[in-house]
């Protein structure tokens, strides 16, 4: 059988998907007790700045008023296809809507002639193995299946295996709802 009819078959009949999310060592206990869970915005705010010393009303609020209003509709659950993807994110310690804060406030203090020190913390990334039921409607994934079909010729050619050619590519999601620990294959150092 041709490895793009095995892609095929994948998408249709695959009980789970692997996806990674980076995080930090701080955050794992948490994880770990509770599973994944969409990030409060609020909440957010408030421990990163705390985690430099601030609290909101020692901050110009742009520091944190912008992504506040962007994110306040929209927590979600970042997940890649790519570990190498969630290993990137974990060594920024943060998310994007974290580093978008720490980036301000570093900025703010420099412009003031001091220097903020990045709370250290070892980056982990979490394999979670979804029920393809959670995520088999979404679009982005349908994309990867369009693509494998719609390209197979070209893929035929640069990738031998499916496997390969699934390596090569990456997706990201985002999930509003919980991602239960029992999901949580195995968490590891990067």
């Amino acid at each position: 059988m041709n490895w793009y009819k095995k892609a095929d078959m994948w998408y249709k009949f695959a009980l789970t998907i692997t996806l990674f999310h980076g995080t930090t060592e701080d955050n794992m206990k948490s994880i770990l007790q509770d599973g994944l869970k969409p990030f409060d915005p609020e909440e957010t705010i408030d421990k990163t700045l705390k985690e430099y010393g601030f609290i909101r009303q020692d901050v110009p609020s742009y520091i944190w008023e912008e992504e506040l209003r962007y994110r306040k509709t929209t927590p979600h659950i970042y997940l890649t296809t790519s570990k190498q993807q969630a290993k990137e994110y974990a060594d920024t310690s943060y998310g994007e809507f974290q580093r978008t804060i720490v980036d301000r406030l570093i900025e703010w203090q420099k412009k003031k002639g001091k220097t903020l020190q990045k709370p250290e913390s070892k980056p982990v990334v979490i394999t979670i193995d979804l029920p393809w039921d959670m995520v088999k409607g979404r679009n982005d994934l349908k994309e990867i299946y369009n693509n494998i079909i719609y390209h197979k010729d070209d893929l035929i050619e640069k990738h031998e295996t499916l496997e390969n050619f699934l390596d090569s590519i990456t997706y990201e999601f985002t999930s509003d709802k919980p991602i239960p620990k029992e999901y949580i294959v195995k968490w590891e150092y990067v």
